[in-house]
């Protein structure tokens, strides 16, 4: 089998650190097992439960983009979205999400800051038709991660103004506010936060809570994962950071590239929401190991945090894996994995 290694965008964001009170971890342990026996993928790197289908994103390297698979059968059911500028196309692929809310599927593209959507009856149908839902006006702003908050998008990513959030409502997508200024978010005497205002670093995802109105973020090649409050405008909580700061870039301007050190563990990746828990998979594989194995950094941690970012949980897992989702209609978590060959596994979700 080919090898394959994904390294997540590049970008700008500070990082802080809060002090917090020693609570008690649960550590739990959970066994897998393997779903879609029969099934050949190409080169899966994340995948969606939408109630009893599954999608699968492939690689960038690979086409078409996504598969789309009966949960229940493991038959598949059709693919779209191929690399180009036609109807369908993609020159880049952000952030993949689904909303119940609008009984769409949201495919953020963020060189052309485009949204296109998907009606979820068309996950069903032999040839689905991806439309272009619309253009967001980001006003020098360089999105890289996607959410929805109460019928809003929440862009996140890098500015010369160093803004971390913007907030577009649905469906006009013209900005209302700009939030997470960099200089509001240093918190303690972290060594090397100067450096911060003006090399790059690294984000990793972005999810939303509603009911708290609180958004969720984690940063590969970090141990960082942040909570913030939008009522209160600021972070509320972060996860202890352990890794020097000094160790994981070396850019000294917004538009480098930077050069990750080999050494930096990959940290925490994929987060998804399961009930009122925020669970994000944990890796201590270095830069290095995954480059050396030329393979998918894998994981056998579940890290799972309360929305005050404290740590509540780590669920270790017999299998590991390399990316998560939850299916809440089954309380299962599904993970893909390498062996050599990709596969899906099926965790049965514990309570924390």
């Amino acid at each position: 089998m080919r090898s394959l290694i994904f390294v997540p965008a590049l970008v700008i964001c500070l990082f802080s650190c809060n002090t917090q009170e020693p609570i008690e971890t649960k550590v739990i342990s959970i066994k897998g097992q393997q779903i879609f026996k029969d099934t050949q993928f190409q080169y899966p790197y994340r995948l969606h439960v939408i109630d009893d289908l599954l999608l699968i994103e492939n690689s960038d390297r690979m086409e078409p983009f996504f598969e789309t698979y009966d949960l229940l059968s493991g038959k598949k059911l059709n693919d779209f979205g191929r690399r180009g500028n036609g109807p369908g196309e993609f020159i880049s692929r952000g952030s993949v999400f689904y909303s119940s809310e609008f009984m769409k599927l949201f495919i953020y593209e963020p060189i052309r800051n485009q949204i296109f959507y998907l009606d979820k009856d068309e996950l069903n149908s032999t040839h689905p038709e991806l439309n272009v839902y619309q253009e967001i006006d980001l006003d020098g702003f360089f999105g890289v991660t996607v959410c929805i908050l109460d019928s809003t998008f929440v862009v996140q990513g890098i500015s010369r103004e160093y803004d971390r959030l913007q907030f577009h409502p649905i469906p006009d997508g013209k900005l209302f506010r700009r939030g997470a200024y960099q200089e509001n978010l240093v918190q303690g005497n972290i060594e090397g936060i100067d450096r911060y205002r003006k090399e790059l670093s690294i984000q990793g995802s972005i999810c939303a809570n509603n009911k708290l109105n609180r958004l969720v973020s984690a940063y590969y090649y970090t141990d960082l994962l942040e909570v913030y409050d939008l009522d209160e405008d600021r972070i509320i909580g972060s996860s202890e950071f352990t890794q020097p700061i000094q160790r994981i870039f070396s850019g000294n301007r917004l538009n480098d590239i930077a050069r990750i050190n080999r050494d930096a563990r990959t940290g925490y990746s994929k987060i998804i929401l399961v009930k009122d828990w925020i669970f994000c998979l944990y890796s201590e594989s270095t830069v290095d190991e995954i480059i050396r194995s030329g393979m998918f950094s894998h994981s056998n941690q579940i890290h799972v945090f309360d929305w005050d970012a404290k740590l509540a949980a780590k669920i270790l897992l017999d299998i590991h894996v390399y990316s998560i989702t939850y299916d809440a209609k089954r309380n299962a978590i599904l993970g893909l994995r390498s062996n050599p060959e990709f596969e899906i596994v099926s965790f049965d979700c514990p309570e924390i």
